[in-house]
């Protein structure tokens, strides 16, 4: 690729802008980390499922990452100032803001239910089956 950008720009140009590239893919991939950590403590704490798009937590972390982070990166990449900010990275720091407040409402909810209370990710119909549905409806973090 370098070669190609060779054609029209000098070598210390072209290294210079893969050197900005390849550290705002960093910043990126380190936010859209954080994210992925997130929402793995929460699975792990039985406080969301592994199913997509079964919660809105997971919808804001769909967003963070492959709209916003890609968005980030290829304005980076493609010299698009605008792009890898205001289109880019600001929507990406408010997403894992609000991932965050998301995953802090579930914790809470989780603890205002008490220590015995943990939920499972399971289907509604494989908790049916195995016996242990009770008479409530689900929770809206299903």
């Amino acid at each position: 690729m370098k070669s190609v950008c060779s054609q029209c720009h000098s070598r210390p140009f072209v290294d210079d802008e893969f050197a900005k590239g390849d550290d705002l893919t960093q910043a990126v991939n380190a936010k859209v980390t954080e994210a992925k950590d997130i929402l793995e403590k929460l699975l792990n704490d039985d406080l969301h499922h592994t199913q997509a798009f079964r919660c809105p937590i997971k919808y804001t972390a769909f967003d963070l990452w492959h709209h916003y982070g890609r968005t980030a990166k290829f304005g980076g990449w493609m010299q698009g100032p605008d792009y890898a900010q205001w289109h880019g990275i600001y929507p990406l720091m408010s997403e894992l803001a609000k991932l965050k407040e998301e995953a802090a409402r579930l914790r809470e909810k989780n603890a205002a239910r008490g220590p015995d209370h943990r939920r499972r990710n399971r289907s509604r119909e494989e908790h049916i089956m195995s016996g242990n549905a009770s008479s409530g409806s689900q929770s809206s973090a299903d």
